[in-house]
């Protein structure tokens, strides 16, 4: 029988810190495509040798990509298909390939792109491909001709969330690599209504959030209880909370399940404003410890840069409000936009304090600012000396750094961005107690590190910073970027 090969590149060849994250596209489109009579194989090439994938009477191979490493390691891929049997078809799709589809179709391993979502796209394209029909007609692809032109082809309409089939592992060869009884990564959502100038979603996903509904939500959620019984409930969307009534409810079905683990997901700060106690302690006692929330800067001026819509006092109401239900934060920040002063900086480092010190149990992370292709600020990067990667090889070797993409600031300013964004992301360790000899090593690794980090961040002290030259080689060392 006729098969698609989906590869999923992962962040690194066998490190990095996705290791246990399951490759939820390339699960999405597999079970979708199965349901449609459409036989799939899925390769995750974090564990999977994808030089000894069967590619015998192959339709096609998807290789489903983001920005950076994926690409790089999506490309040696590619050639390995093509040396192997060069008629099959190499189909590309993703964020980076939706985003600039023109360009990535230039690369001669490249046959087709698939914009946007996939599913749809790629069951038609199957059909059209199995049988010998022309794909001129097919929505959300670009392609090249049999003479090396590239036509792009109608964009296809969002589909109906609730066709979106992403709860079964059956595909997976080893389901187990992913730990699903410990952490579950669902997705009930995609896109988000917000204008941030910063994120792919304004162009990827329109600016527009679509959710499943209630009760294929309630279905999916017992199928995962029932099958896995995890942990922890992890919902991996852009932005969760984006219909208060769709949390309640799902808040309520998990209480009257049972569910004894925990959850968490994504939520803005100006959501607070509308959530009283009442919901709050709902969330909290539905098994919702942590929130993940983009407070993004310190200061007010970059917010309203950024279009974030959010304000400072905003983030510290928030936090106050969340304490009191004993709801803890993951804060998410950024540094090194574009006109970003370093005044501005060591708000975002005084606003963490801030936020910290109203509670204790939550934890913060910095991020460099990098110039994402589709995005407003990557335009406003480019007039301001950012040089972006001229080919798709090129944005295989790209990384998410300040050196190199910020070309505003002086290499003092850049400088002292990378350090401050590593240090806070290692200054406070796990508070979990070593259970295996393995997670002892690891902490005992990081505690030194942790005790410069809390120095270096309690006096603002970023120079001579021998030790993080250390870390930095080490994590360069172990695949983690």
């Amino acid at each position: 029988m006729s098969k698609v090969v989906l590869f999923f590149p992962g962040e690194n060849w066998s490190y990095g810190t996705d290791r246990e994250f399951p490759p939820v596209s390339i699960i999405s489109l597999g079970n979708y495509l199965t349901e449609n009579g459409i036989s799939c194989e899925l390769v995750d090439v974090r564990h999977d040798d994808f030089t000894k994938v069967n590619l015998d009477d192959v339709i096609f191979v998807g290789i489903s990509s983001f920005t950076g490493h994926q690409i790089e390691v999506g490309l040696t891929i590619a050639k390995h298909v093509r040396k192997i049997n060069p008629s099959i078809p190499i189909v590309w799709g993703g964020i980076h390939p939706t985003l600039l589809p023109h360009q990535t179709l230039e690369n001669p391993f490249v046959d087709i792109v698939v914009s946007g979502e996939g599913e749809e796209t790629l069951l038609e394209l199957a059909r059209k491909l199995e049988k010998g029909e022309s794909k001129k007609d097919v929505r959300g692809i670009s392609y090249k001709t049999k003479t090396g032109a590239i036509k792009h082809n109608e964009k296809r309409p969002f589909m109906n969330m609730d066709d979106v089939s992403n709860v079964s592992f059956d595909l997976i060869k080893n389901p187990k690599i992913y730990k699903p009884t410990e952490v579950y990564h669902y997705m009930s959502s995609r896109g988000c209504p917000h204008r941030c100038v910063f994120c792919y979603n304004t162009k990827f996903c329109q600016s527009r959030w679509r959710t499943k509904s209630d009760k294929k939500v309630e279905e999916e959620l017992k199928y995962i209880m029932d099958t896995y019984n995890p942990k922890i409930i992890e919902f991996c969307e852009d932005n969760f909370f984006v219909r208060k009534k769709k949390v309640e409810n799902i808040c309520n079905f998990l209480k009257s399940e049972g569910f004894s683990g925990e959850w968490t997901g994504d939520c803005r700060v100006d959501y607070f404003k509308s959530y009283d106690k009442d919901f709050l302690k709902l969330i909290k006692n539905s098994g919702c410890n942590v929130l993940s929330i983009g407070v993004e800067s310190g200061s007010q001026r970059i917010l309203d840069f950024v279009c974030k819509d959010i304000t400072v006092k905003g983030a510290i109401d928030a936090a106050k409000k969340c304490k009191d239900v004993g709801i803890s934060f993951f804060n998410l920040f950024m540094v090194g936009f574009p006109t970003e002063t370093r005044e501005e900086v060591h708000k975002t480092l005084n606003l963490i304090d801030i936020l910290e010190r109203i509670n204790p149990e939550s934890s913060s992370i910095i991020s460099s600012f990098s110039p994402y292709p589709g995005t407003k600020l990557f335009d406003v990067a480019v007039s301001m000396g950012f040089k972006p990667p001229q080919s798709l090889e090129g944005w295989g070797k790209w990384l998410f750094s300040t050196k190199g993409n910020i070309n505003w600031m002086s290499e003092e300013d850049v400088d002292f961005l990378e350090k401050v964004a590593m240090i806070s992301r290692v200054r406070r360790v796990e508070r979990k107690v070593p259970e295996t000899v393995s997670e002892l090593l690891k902490l005992a690794g990081k505690l030194p590190f942790s005790l410069s980090g809390n120095l270096r961040w309690r006096y603002r002290f970023f120079s001579l910073t021998y030790e993080w030259k250390l870390w930095n080689y080490i994590q360069r060392k172990r695949g983690y970027f």
